[in-house]
């Protein structure tokens, strides 16, 4: 029989798992939080806050069972000291249920997520872009080659037949139209289609870009600025953090469920991605104004997002020396998996049947420069040559 938490029965579950005690179980308060998984917020009348967090059932009672991944994650950072600096940036688990489905972790009362700040503040200090450079660079380098670490990581894609798969295959039916795709899509994504497959240089760099997955390292694989966590700003100073919250407070990085040892260009170029739908969902759209002039009347210009967009990339690849030699073509890579990102974003917003409107055709515009033309792209978006922020021996700063 299938458990399924709610708010009445959740303190009850809390006490019976030894989260807390049955003193503690009276709950003051629970919240929902919107997302894929069944999310509770649980405050308990001694103050405790919990997340408690239920895969959702199919129609046959089953879940994707990826709470496991995040799990096995967990355990690792717990079983190699020299991930230490790591564990600190990983919320602890609680509980981990695998019957019901459920994790438990303490809520991070004194945190909000990436997404939700600059969306309230409109600001983007220039630390904050820096600190998540220096954090993913530290993911990724301290896992660099260390194979060890495999059994604790999510295996790679998977064939029909169960074999694993060693390279991806992100065209993934975007080469060619099937039967199929006109169930899925409404009439705007078909125009989407059309105006894709008009460009087949797009298709064949989609293609060779997935023949060059190097996977060397754990990713977070669904690195973005909902799954990243910084200190609340001070109530003194609403628009942003100061430089000593962002040095001396971690940003946490949570949602585990997707990782895998995969390709370090990926994470990075995930990132880009949401700082370039900061200023591609802003832009003025309309059939008086040319692409050109759209871009240039963003309420949320590029030009205010370039100094994060610098520092990032360049803190980030201050932290990984070793891989980066090893990858020297790390960098334009990153690029191409933002250009791919901001791709599959338009598809995810197609299937959910909204409209392929004039942000996505500008959005498509972008991604098809910095998957075909990543050198002079990435140089435009950062507002400084790529060759400078591989060989700037400091961090740049605003």
């Amino acid at each position: 029989m299938i458990f399924r938490l709610n708010s009445d029965n959740v303190g009850t579950y809390l006490a019976e798992k030894g989260v807390c005690s049955t003193a503690e179980q009276h709950v003051k308060s629970v919240d929902s939080i919107s997302c894929k998984n069944f999310n509770l917020i649980v405050t308990l009348v001694t103050g405790k806050k919990f997340l408690v967090k239920q895969e959702r059932f199919d129609a046959k009672g089953e879940t994707h069972s990826e709470f496991w991944n995040e799990w096995n994650i967990q355990q690792l950072l717990n079983d190699f000291s020299e991930l230490q600096l790591l564990r600190q940036q990983v919320p602890e688990i609680l509980l981990f249920d695998p019957e019901n489905s459920i994790l438990v972790s303490h809520f991070l009362d004194g945190y909000c997520d990436l997404s939700d700040f600059y969306d309230n503040s409109n600001d983007f200090p220039v630390e904050i872009a820096a600190t998540i450079g220096q954090t993913l660079a530290q993911l990724h380098q301290l896992t660099s080659n260390q194979n060890r670490y495999l059994p604790y990581i999510r295996k790679g894609l998977l064939s029909r037949q169960g074999r694993e798969i060693s390279k991806y295959h992100f065209l993934n039916g975007l080469d060619r139209l099937n039967p199929e795709v006109f169930g899925i899509f409404c009439t705007d994504g078909i125009e989407f289609f059309k105006l894709f497959q008009r460009h087949k240089i797009l298709r064949t760099t989609i293609s060779a870009l997935s023949q060059q997955w190097t996977p060397c390292c754990l990713i977070h694989n669904d690195f973005k600025f909902s799954n990243l966590l910084i200190p609340k700003p001070d109530i003194a100073a609403p628009i942003g953090l100061n430089k000593s919250q962002c040095t001396e407070v971690p940003i946490f990085m949570i949602d585990w469920e997707k990782n895998k040892w995969g390709d370090p260009a990926y994470d990075l170029g995930m990132i880009i991605a949401d700082y370039l739908k900061l200023w591609l969902r802003s832009l003025v759209v309309s059939p008086v104004f040319d692409l050109t002039q759209s871009l240039r009347l963003a309420s949320t210009p590029l030009e205010k997002l370039q100094p994060s967009l610098a520092a990032l990339v360049h803190t980030y690849l201050l932290g990984i020396p070793h891989i980066l030699q090893c990858n020297p073509q790390l960098p334009e890579r990153a690029l191409q998996f933002a250009g791919l990102t901001l791709i599959n974003k338009i598809l995810i917003r197609l299937e959910d049947h909204l409209p392929f409107n004039n942000t996505d055709i500008c959005s498509l515009q972008i991604a098809h420069q910095l998957l075909c033309h990543p050198v002079q792209a990435g140089s435009a978006i950062l507002g400084i040559p790529i060759s400078t922020l591989v060989n700037a021996p400091q961090r740049i700063s605003a």
